[in-house]
């Protein structure tokens, strides 16, 4: 083996010299050694060539067949170009085929490429990713559906079939019956979707049919929050526990918004709390409120302190009035709270209600039952209530004390 080697070292050393070299020898190497045929098989220069990245060609190839920008394309190149490794003899051409046939546009690959660009080291499209297409378009995904699903995460489609994407859709369909529903879960939540085969998602199921979750809780929760349900385990079981210790029964909707709240909002939660307190609040009212409308606790600060300066400074509300119908902080301020309160204003100012009115009756009705109490019931000033209620007429700053 040593003598093939300094054999192959002088005529790689002597490659340079006569052209007739190559042809006179070339035959006498591939006797000594079966390679020497592959490694000689081109001029040397060549045969280098080919093993090694091309960073130009790269470059050149994201931007003219993936569609990124030349900024992003040399970026990848120096980043990705070794670990890619392909050349003008080696391009991956059958992952852009096998995309274009399933629906994906070119701004779709640019952005797919740019965001995990060893998608392109697929070699085997057809064995690796059309299968999971296929998958997908079994439970109901469309052409037009699949980009949107893959975009958010390309990296996620290198992984098992069957040991996480099967497992994944078996543990949603149980919960939800339908692939309808599996559909719409997965797309809204389209971004998490490496952690839904996870072993969070089953054993937090798990967890709560072990408390007496009924089916109808635990569905509630995987449509309206998904991404709760991929809570880590532990995290997980604190915060249903922590919950239930405040008084919420795990068989009724409201028990699903506290935890959402609790579960990713807690920052969130002391934030809020520290604005109601500042309106007026005590401890005591500030948990009433949240067990009776969860979602006061998450709402924006802009949102909460508009509302609250509107319903006190504006209409004179007291803040213990807006404490106890804590779901009137819910409602948009412009379309439903300032209507209604303007409604009510002009209503004591004609003199036709009492002055010791019910806020929460009259932000909590629906829209019909409103229009019929409060506008229709007085026909002579019925038109101007109208006028009012659809944000025609500005009314004064002038306010009445509603309690």
């Amino acid at each position: 083996m040593g003598s093939i080697c300094r054999r192959l070292a002088i005529c790689s050393v002597n490659l340079q010299g006569p052209s007739n070299f190559r042809t006179t020898h070339l035959t006498h190497l591939q006797f000594l050694h079966p390679l020497a045929s592959r490694f000689f098989a081109k001029p040397f220069s060549s045969a280098i060539d080919d093993e090694l990245p091309d960073k130009s060609f790269l470059v050149s190839f994201l931007i003219d067949s993936c569609g990124l920008s030349s900024t992003r394309a040399v970026c990848v190149s120096d980043i990705y170009g070794e670990r890619l490794g392909f050349s003008p003899s080696r391009k991956p051409d059958g992952i852009l085929e096998l995309l274009r046939d399933h629906g994906f546009r070119n701004a779709h690959i640019a952005r797919m490429i740019s965001t995990w660009p060893l998608l392109l080291r697929v070699r085997c499209p057809q064995r690796t990713l059309l299968p999971k297409f296929e998958f997908f378009y079994s439970i109901g995904f469309t052409k037009e559906d699949l980009p949107a699903l893959i975009i958010k995460n390309p990296k996620y489609w290198l992984g098992s079939l069957e040991d996480r994407t099967r497992p994944m859709y078996s543990t949603l369909k149980a919960v939800l019956k339908s692939d309808d529903q599996v559909v719409r879960i997965l797309k809204r939540a389209r971004w998490r979707l490496p952690w839904m085969g996870g072993k969070n998602l089953g054993s937090n199921i798990a967890f709560l049919r072990e408390i007496g979750a009924p089916q109808s809780t635990i569905a509630l929760m995987l449509k309206n929050f998904p991404s709760d349900m991929l809570a880590k385990h532990e995290k997980f079981c604190e915060t249903v526990n922590e919950v239930k210790s405040l008084g919420f029964n795990v068989s009724k909707s409201v028990f699903v918004l506290a935890f959402h709240v609790l579960v990713y909002g807690k920052a969130t939660k002391e934030r809020c709390s520290k604005i109601y307190k500042e309106w007026g609040w005590s401890d005591d009212d500030i948990l009433s409120a949240f067990q009776k409308a969860p979602l006061c606790l998450l709402l924006s600060e802009g949102k909460l302190k508009r509302t609250l300066d509107f319903l006190v400074n504006r209409m004179g509300c007291d803040a213990g009035a807006i404490a106890k119908y804590p779901v009137i902080l819910l409602y948009n301020l412009e379309r439903r709270i300032i209507p209604r309160c303007l409604v009510v204003q002009l209503l004591l100012e004609k003199g036709v209600i009492k002055k010791e009115w019910s806020l929460g009756s009259t932000m909590t009705k629906s829209d019909s039952y409103f229009l019929e109490r409060y506008v229709d019931m007085y026909p002579d000033i019925a038109p101007q209530l109208l006028s009012v209620y659809t944000g025609s007429i500005l009314r004064p700053s002038k306010t009445e004390k509603l309690s």
